[in-house]
Order: structure tokens, then C-alpha cells, then sequence
């Protein structure tokens, strides 16, 4: 694999990048369309994006309109806004949090409703004034999140994280047309421009998952996206923070980030491998692609290019280490990603050229949307903690204007009612999501680059105490005290300013400690499963796990916290271990926080039901069914 290096993308990130420019694209937002005839039939909706992905902010023709569509999660709805005047339209009430909206050919909009396990048919109601009702739904596998046509238009592709499961439909019908198993955590989803293959990000996982759809049985390649000896860092560096895809005309743009993670064998300093020679613990990268050398549905493409980003004095406080969407300009050649924890949009030529300069928006809230009008040569960011939209021009760069000042270069606006943003929850959120905060770690790092969702990152992390796998947060701290693998903490509070310490950041004061700590209480668990389950193989599991035989209940307390808040030596210690005795830790949300084990020792739950028999619990006199209906019940918890 050879590296790319893109060009000039250290950029400040505290002041608006506008140096040069025009606002031209802005200011035509202020012209109104012609008005519409009273009784004049209502034109379709128009896509405007060049992939056919879908993304929390879609941009759409309406006659003379441009309008954007937004997902609110936190306000359960789509919202509509005029580009051209700034009015917002009439609002979509849905049944749940959407994760992304797609504008299909016919007009009508595709949204996904996370927390409901659906994607929602939205269409126009007739009359002047846009607006959209549901019109149908189709019931999808736990927690949809990406979304994807098919340049024919005929599937619709949905990628749903919890149950790590490609979806797809039949766009005319809704009918369900297959579903394959991918990855852990799947995110985003785009096709290649053939439309034979299928890309799937991951928000934990090193891959790039590409499903043939051309096949009857759609087989699955991994794209391994790890790093080797980047930059002179010895071993292999883990592709995390897969949120965001962006078709182009070189391939299939993959921003992420790699992580290092240290060496697992031996005790240090600090989590990850920051030091003097070992690099920073997490770097932002894009990984282009190359789909054009799959000539047939069989081979599939390979990486080809990996751009690296520079680092300013040794120091990643200007990288994107939440990148969260994507979006490519086609007339222009760039790309642009949504930075969550900078509040930025950042812009890069992907093909490097003699003058081209990089450029960077600062954009009100942490933005996890973008979206282009490429005619109008301007961008639109969706930041959902605040509710606003940013608009922006994409070619300041592009000229030599002198320059036209702040105000000129980005618009912002407030949808639906205003956002309260000084409440514990609210300011624990922007906490969370904040990187290149020197009070919760020294190399830039925030608590989502470890915990994307609030989730694990899948990684296990070379630590002062030894080999430590990143726990899962949602859902998971309530009633578990105490804290820590090794237990060493009793309250969530004292664990957090620890950790805290070992990522060398200088600590929070007691209100940002105490409302970084209500978000995280606040943070859901796993969703409810969109397909029941087998309830009479659940009904056997619980009775095996809770029988005297195996004796899991023994520590997994069934009391709904499933722990009993001690230690106990299971003879786990690892090589770099300091100590024998473990935590119990709880076993909610179970299925999906692989690998198992204080250091992800066991890949899966079958493997670590099979082979810690005796050291905890007694499970090798199972059967094979018995097996099965244990597992059954673990991953209904």
C-alpha cells in the first residue's frame, strides 16, 4: 500500500479559515423564488446529491426552491429550510430519532428512525407551502442508521449498527430483498458507480466492508484499513471513527482515523502509544479506494492511497478526530468532512495541486451532516446539539478576492424552537464530543474518539494497569459500581477524573465533571430488537444461567445490574497485569461490546462461553442447544 499525502491540511482551527473568497453563493439565499400559482400542481422533489447516499442533511429541488432536509434526532422530525430565503418550513413529526434522510428519484424522501428499527416513506402533501407526511414505513433490523441507492434506483441500501447487518429493500415496492452480516457497528453506505459493489463503513472496526450486489448471495470482502510503520510508528495502527463515505471519481473517500494503541505486552505512562517515539495515539487519515479496478463482480478494489494529515509541532489539537460525515465536490474536486469535535467543516484537494489550498469553517455547534449545492457552489452543515444549519461558500480559496470578512463567508441558521445549551446534559455532551480540550487529555483527544456513540471503540489499549479493552458506557454505568476493571474506583466521578489523569489532561472543574457524568448517565442502551426473539430458547438460556450448575448468577447478579460489585481472581492476568482479581463487570448490552474479556482475549461470546469454563462459571457439560440457549439469553440482555 503506497501513501498519498494530501496537501496543506494543518489549518487553524480557532478563527474562521476566509482568507479570500466570495459570498456571492451566500447572498443569492436572500433572493425569494418567484411565487407559485394558487392551484398549479406541486412539482416533485429533486435530489442533489452526487452518490445517492444519504447523510443527516439532504439538499433538494422544489420548482424554484432549494430547499435542505434535516434529520433532528433530538427533536424526532425532518425539518425543512429555503436555502435561498432562510424560512423554515413546515416540520415532519416521526415516530423516533432519525439518523439520515435520502431524497429518491421519484421525489419521495427515505428517513431512517434509529431507536424504532424502521425506515420512513416521506411525500408531499399538495398545496403552496412544501411540506411532507409519512406515507409509509418498513420495519428494518435494530438501529438503522446509513442510506443508499443504487444508481439505478431500484434498492435502497440501510446499514443497521446494532444488529451489524447490511439491509436492503426493493424502492418501489418495499419489499425486503436481502440483508447480509457485515462488521461490527456499520455506519455509512455508498455504491460504487457501476452499482456492483456495495461500501460499508464502520465506527469500530479496521474495514471497509464491500458486499457484492450482484451476487445472489451478496459475499462480503473486508477492506482491511489498518496502517503499518505510518510515519516511522512501529505496528499496526487500528482504522476507527468509520462514520462518513463520499463517492468520487478516483474512488470511494474513507475518512477515519487510526489509532495507536501502544504495545499491550508491556505497561505505560499513559492509555495508547503518545510518547516521544512512539507518535500520537490517534491520527486522521483518508483512505481512497480504488474501485475502478474491480472489473468484475469477483475482484474487488483495494486501497490504494492513504493521505496522512501533517502535525503542527508534534501536537493533533488541529485534526479531525471526529469526523462524522463527508461529502465530495465534483466540479471542484474537493472534499469536505464534518469535524464533531472541532466545530469545522474541513475542506482538502484530493487530487493535490500546484496552488490549491486547504480551508476550514468554523460552523455554530459540532456539525454531523453535510451537504453540497454544487450550482451554487456553497455547503450546508447540520450541527444537531445546537439545531442549525451553516452555509457556507466552498471555493473561498478558489479565488483571489481581498477578502470580504467573517460575516460574508458563513450564515447560520436556527431551526425549530432554541436549543438549551448551558444544562448539565447539554454542556456534557459538547464536553464529550470536544477534542483538542487540554483539561481531558494532552494529545487532543475527546471521550467519543474512544467512546463513538458512547459506545467502545473495540480496542484494547496498553494502560498504566496493563492490557485494558474499552468498556462500553451507554446504558452501563447506572448501579455498577465500582468503576475500573480492576475495580479501584466506587464512584463513576472518581474513575473519570483517573482517566482523565493517565490521558494527561490538567482535569474539570466540578461543574464540567458533574455534567460530563450526567450525559453520560443519560445515554441510551442497546435497542430494543426489531425481530422478536425465539422467547422459549430466551426462557431456557436465563433458566441455565441461572441454576446452580453453571453458577453465572453466582457474580452476574439477575437483579437487572447483572454484577456483584466485587473482584474475583478467574485466572485472566495477563502478562502486563499488575494484579489477578477483576471487577465483575455487568453484562447489559452484552451483544454487542466484543471483544470479551478486561483484554478482548475472546473475539466473540461463543469462544469465551467455550473456553473460560471453570474459571468462571461451568458451561463445558452444556449441549449444543443448551449452548445456544444460553447465548440466546445473554444477547437479549
Amino acid at each position: 500500500m503506497r501513501s498519498l499525502s494530501l496537501l496543506g491540511l494543518v489549518v487553524g482551527v480557532g478563527a474562521l479559515a476566509a482568507c479570500g473568497g466570495t459570498s456571492e453563493a451566500l447572498r443569492s439565499m436572500e433572493r425569494p423564488p418567484p411565487a407559485v400559482a394558487v392551484g398549479a400542481t406541486t412539482p416533485p422533489l429533486q435530489a442533489m446529491s452526487g452518490d445517492g447516499s444519504g447523510s443527516s442533511i439532504a439538499l433538494a429541488r422544489l420548482g424554484d426552491r432549494r430547499l435542505a432536509l434535516v434529520a433532528d434526532a433530538d427533536g424526532h422530525s425532518v425539518r425543512m429550510l429555503d436555502t435561498r430565503t432562510g424560512e423554515e418550513l413546515p416540520q415532519t413529526d416521526l415516530p423516533g430519532e432519525p439518523s439520515q434522510v435520502l431524497v429518491a428519484g421519484d421525489g419521495r424522501v427515505f428517513v431512517s428512525v434509529r431507536d424504532s428499527a424502521q425506515v420512513d416513506v416521506l411525500e408531499q402533501v399538495p398545496g403552496e407551502r412544501p411540506s411532507l407526511r409519512i406515507a409509509g414505513q418498513v420495519k428494518t433490523a435494530e438501529e438503522p442508521s446509513g442510506l443508499a441507492l443504487t444508481p439505478d434506483g431500484r434498492t435502497l441500501l440501510v446499514t443497521c449498527g446494532w444488529a451489524h447487518v447490511l439491509d436492503a429493500f426493493a424502492t418501489r415496492t418495499l419489499e425486503h430483498a436481502f440483508q447480509v452480516d457485515v462488521a461490527r457497528e456499520p455506519r455509512a453506505v455508498v455504491t460504487s458507480a457501476d452499482g456492483r459493489l456495495a461500501y460499508v463503513s464502520h465506527a469500530t472496526a479496521s474495514v471497509v466492508s464491500v458486499v457484492n450486489l450482484m451476487s445472489p448471495i451478496h459475499e462480503i470482502r473486508a477492506e482491511r484499513m489498518e496502517q503499518t510503520d505510518v510515519d516511522g510508528v512501529p505496528g499496526k495502527l487500528a482504522w476507527r471513527q468509520g462514520f462518513a463515505l463520499a463517492r468520487a471519481e478516483m474512488g470511494i473517500l474513507a475518512p477515519g482515523v487510526e489509532a495507536n494503541t501502544g504495545d499491550t505486552t508491556v505497561r505505560s505512562e499513559t492509555y495508547g502509544g503518545t510518547t516521544e517515539f512512539s507518535g500520537p495515539s490517534e491520527v486522521f487519515d483518508v483512505a481512497v479506494i480504488d474501485d475502478r479496478s474491480a472489473k468484475t463482480a469477483d475482484r474487488g478494489p483495494k486501497t490504494v492511497a492513504v493521505a496522512a494529515e501533517p502535525r503542527m509541532n508534534g501536537q493533533s489539537f488541529t485534526q479531525c478526530l471526529l469526523p462524522r460525515a463527508a461529502a465530495y465536490d465534483a466540479a471542484g474536486d474537493w472534499l469536505l468532512v464534518a469535524c464533531q469535535g472541532q466545530d469545522t467543516v474541513w475542506r482538502t484537494d484530493v487530487r493535490p495541486r500546484m496552488g490549491a489550498r486547504p480551508a476550514t469553517w468554523k460552523v455554530d455547534g459540532a456539525p454531523t451532516g453535510i451537504a453540497i449545492d454544487g450550482e451554487r457552489r456553497a455547503a450546508f452543515a447540520w450541527s444537531q446539539a445546537t439545531r442549525t444549519v451553516t452555509a457556507f461558500p466552498i471555493d473561498a480559496y478558489h479565488s483571489t478576492a481581498e477578502n470580504k470578512g467573517e460575516a460574508d463567508l458563513a450564515r447560520t441558521y436556527a431551526l425549530g424552537p432554541r436549543v438549551e445549551t448551558t444544562g448539565p446534559v447539554a454542556l456534557g455532551r459538547k464536553l464529550f464530543h470536544t477534542t483538542g480540550d487540554s483539561r481531558i487529555s494532552s494529545d487532543g483527544r475527546a471521550c467519543a474518539s474512544c467512546h463513538p456513540d458512547g459506545r467502545d471503540d473495540g480496542l484494547v489499549w496498553a494502560t498504566p494497569d496493563g492490557p485494558r479493552q474499552t468498556p462500553t458506557l451507554a446504558g452501563r454505568l447506572a448501579g455498577t459500581a465500582p468503576y475500573g476493571w480492576n475495580g479501584s474506583r466506587s464512584t463513576v466521578k472518581k474513575h473519570v477524573t483517573n482517566t482523565l489523569r493517565r490521558l494527561g489532561g490538567t482535569g474539570l472543574d466540578d461543574a464540567s465533571m458533574n455534567a460530563l457524568i450526567a450525559y453520560c448517565m443519560d445515554m441510551k442502551g442497546a435497542p430494543h430488537a426489531a425481530k422478536a426473539p425465539d422467547e422459549a430458547l430466551v426462557a431456557e438460556g436465563q433458566d441455565i444461567f441461572e441454576s446452580s450448575a453453571t453458577g453465572c448468577s453466582s457474580c452476574h447478579m439477575s437483579d437487572g445490574t447483572f454484577t456483584d460489585g466485587n473482584r474475583h481472581d478467574v485466572h485472566s492476568k495477563a502478562k502486563s497485569d499488575p494484579k489477578r482479581r477483576f471487577d465483575t463487570p455487568s453484562l447489559r448490552s452484552l451483544a454487542g461490546t466484543a471483544p470479551y474479556f478486561h483484554d478482548g482475549r475472546y473475539p466473540t461470546l461463543r469462544a469465551l462461553l467455550l473456553a473460560s469454563d471453570g474459571k468462571m462459571g461451568h458451561t463445558s457439560k452444556l449441549s449444543p442447544h443448551e449452548m445456544d440457549a444460553l447465548e440466546a439469553y445473554l444477547r437479549s440482555l
